[in-house]
């Protein structure tokens, strides 16, 4: 098929249609500073060095940008895991709500 094309069989037809790609990863300025203050935190504590707001944001974006993705990823997984379960209770439910057939 093409880049970028997902093909999908519904009903014995295949059907195409663009592939969704994640967004890139954008944080409002308060989101930021709170990570800035984490990640100073713990490279002070844990690893006993000072490293200013800079460095720390740099390090967020290169996380961001480098494993970003798996943690989107592992957020898909859990999210569909938890639609299928509710899929799953809707239809026990809608199986309570047949009447029975004289």
């Amino acid at each position: 098929m093409y880049p970028g094309v997902v093909s999908i069989t519904v009903c014995g037809t295949i059907r195409t249609q663009p592939m969704m790609t994640m967004d890139k990863i954008a944080f409002s300025a308060e989101q930021k500073d709170r990570m800035v203050g984490k990640v100073k935190a713990y490279v002070n504590e844990e690893l006993q060095q000072d490293i200013g707001s800079f460095e720390a944001e740099f390090l967020i974006d290169f996380f961001a940008r480098e494993l970003g993705a798996y943690f989107y990823n592992r957020g898909l997984h859990d999210a569909q895991q938890v639609f299928n379960e509710k899929a799953e209770d809707i239809g026990y439910l809608i199986q309570e709500l047949e009447q029975a057939e004289t």
